[in-house]
């Protein structure tokens, strides 16, 4: 039921196209065409990278048949975890699909009666594809005649609907071998190539997934000796679009959308081993599948949707397999279902290397490093991960030494640094706790004046906080888990110089700060010499420097001095009347003003 003719094959193809629309993110990263440039790794090794990424994929699927259970039984979607599963070369039939969730059960989409035709092509094109894996028959699936149901969807300008649903429509019926007007959907195909050779969505700019399932499309449209002039040249001016956008915006930061490129690249004949699908970052050249192993697949063999993910993404995961199946066989994956060939995912490799790096030194890493050094084998790769974000990676020299560039990561933190041999075999890896050389960074403290007993003030978590008058020890203390303390010290003179300082647990010495004693305490009551009504001097004693003034009794101002740093004092007054009282004064430099003295002329 599988083998059909070369059209058919196009039913296949634009499994990629499930994904909506998005603005994807480019590095700043450039396709290297310059024989001059740093070497890159050799087709040989490329394909062995791709045959280890896949068995690790398998892995996964074979690891987690309850969620891929639940993914292919739920709806049509299911279609794109059964074809990446054909793409790995699975048993599906023999799969062991989790307990409730088999293929056959009756709440599978594949199984229960479609009482009505589907809203969308999407839909239907979908079931069509699912239902061939399975070995189904998509004309009598659920009760329902579904590559009818799909035909009847053409419209009279020969679409289907939507801008994704143009390919998928081609590769459903085509794998159906199905009648409907194929000359007029070419049209609508080719109508949507603009200048630059990418195709349209459902606007006017360029869509990089609808570009690589249309490319897998006329591909398989072509006549089965490629001899279609005008799909001939849609195809290559789709090749050297894709290939002149990456010379300018580099990897797209999208596996969906890559994925959907390299499907379509493999199927119109692309070596995408070949150095013309590299591009150079930071002076390595890096090949465009080494990028989606590398930067992309997890260690469980899923793959993540954009390089920031740390969790799996189950449609990037299903189409990136599929993506790799393709540039590994050279050949779209739908073409070989409609072929009933079953994909090679392991060919043969000469002298295959299959033990990674067994050698690994690593330098001290605390939590001011930004460089880090070390030795393994001869052109491995090294890599350092905290938790499962990739922090830096770079290939050692032929005598095996390395240097990361890092960020600067928090202290007690757990790094990974792992390593992987030119042909990809993972090797030995170290785990490395960030030590901390860093004292605590942040120190408040409380205003001191010469009546406090009790500072307090925040630094770093558990930092003891100690205060020193010159080098004697006043107090010490650690703050709470907030960072919060509170030191008792002995009441200092007033303009003393004090020094808090800050440790942390390790012993790393912080911030600290210098407090000048405040003046808080006004001086005491002046004594002042007797007052006649001749007395034109006042004298008297009073704190160092404080400054005296004195009022008569109608509190005006009637005389001021500044009293000696032995605090004696003389203030210049007129003669007062005998009887009458006068207010005195004393205020310190700090503005503390004294409670008054009362004084009666005699």
């Amino acid at each position: 039921m599988l083998k059909r003719s070369f059209s058919m094959m196009l039913a296949f193809v634009m499994l990629l196209s499930l994904l909506s629309p998005f603005t994807a993110q480019a590095e700043n990263i450039t396709v290297v065409n310059n024989d001059n440039a740093s070497q890159t790794t050799s087709p040989q090794v490329i394909k062995e990278k791709l045959v280890n990424s896949l068995e690790k994929a398998k892995q996964y699927y074979i690891t987690n048949n309850q969620t891929i259970s639940s993914r292919v039984i739920s709806s049509h979607s299911g279609y794109w975890s059964l074809s990446a599963m054909y793409a790995l070369g699975m048993d599906i039939k023999n799969y062991k699909w989790a307990e409730g969730s088999e293929v056959t059960s009756e709440k599978s989409y594949w199984v229960k009666p479609k009482t009505a035709a589907s809203s969308t092509s999407n839909e239907d094109a979908g079931t069509i594809i699912g239902a061939y894996i399975l070995g189904l028959d998509p004309t009598n699936l659920g009760q329902r005649n579904i590559v009818e149901d799909l035909q009847n969807k053409q419209k009279a300008d020969g679409s289907f609907f939507t801008a994704y649903g143009e390919s998928w429509a081609s590769i459903a019926l085509g794998l159906a071998n199905a009648n409907y007007d194929k000359a007029k959907h070419l049209e609508v195909i080719l109508k949507k190539q603009n200048n630059s050779g990418l195709f349209s969505g459902f606007g006017s700019s360029d869509d990089l997934d609808v570009t690589g399932w249309n490319l897998t499309a006329l591909t398989l449209l072509n006549d089965a000796d490629k001899s279609n002039k005008t799909i001939n040249e849609s195809i290559k001016k789709a090749v050297d679009g894709i290939h002149a956008k990456y010379q300018k915006d580099g990897f797209v930061d999208n596996t969906n959308s890559m994925a959907s490129i390299i499907m379509g690249l493999a199927t119109a004949g692309e070596d995408l081993t070949a150095d013309k699908w590299s591009y150079e970052k930071n002076g390595k050249k890096v090949n465009i599948l080494e990028k989606m192993i590398d930067d992309y697949q997890l260690e469980d063999g899923s793959f993540k949707w954009m390089i920031k993910d740390t969790k799996t993404n189950l449609m990037a995961t299903e189409q990136v397999i599929i993506a790799l199946a393709d540039a590994l066989n050279g050949n779209s994956t739908f073409a070989r279902l409609a072929a009933g060939e079953i994909p090679d995912t392991n060919p043969p490799v000469e002298n295959p290397d299959t033990e990674g790096p067994t050698e690994l030194t690593v330098g001290t890493i605390s939590n001011k490093t930004t460089s880090v050094t070390g030795t393994t084998e001869a052109n491995a790769t090294v890599s350092i991960y905290n938790g499962t974000k990739l922090l830096a990676s770079t290939k050692a020299n032929s005598k095996g030494t390395f240097t990361l560039k890092i960020p600067a990561q928090k202290a007690n933190v757990n790094l990974v640094v792992k390593t992987a041999d030119e042909a990809g075999n993972a090797g030995v890896t170290k785990t490395i706790t960030v030590l901390d050389k860093i004292g605590p960074t942040k120190l408040t403290v409380g205003t001191i004046s010469n009546k406090t007993t009790s500072v307090k003030g925040t630094t770093e978590a558990r930092a003891t906080v100690s205060i020193y008058k010159g080098s004697k020890l006043l107090t010490s203390t650690k703050a709470s888990s907030k960072g919060n303390y509170a030191l008792k010290i002995t009441k200092q003179k007033a303009n003393v110089k004090l020094v808090v300082k800050t440790k942390d647990t390790v012993g790393n010495k912080g911030v600290s700060k210098t407090i000048i004693v405040k003046d808080k305490i006004a001086p005491k009551k002046p004594t002042v010499s007797k007052i006649t009504s001749k007395t034109t001097k006042v004298k008297g004693k009073t704190e160092a420097k404080a400054t005296i003034t004195i009022y008569n009794s109608k509190h005006k101002k009637i005389g001021s001095a500044k009293a000696s740093s032995k605090g004696n004092f003389s203030v210049k007054i007129k003669k007062q009347k005998a009887n009458t009282k006068l207010s005195i004064y004393a205020k310190d430099e700090a503005g503390n003003k004294s409670s008054k003295l009362s004084v009666k002329v005699k």
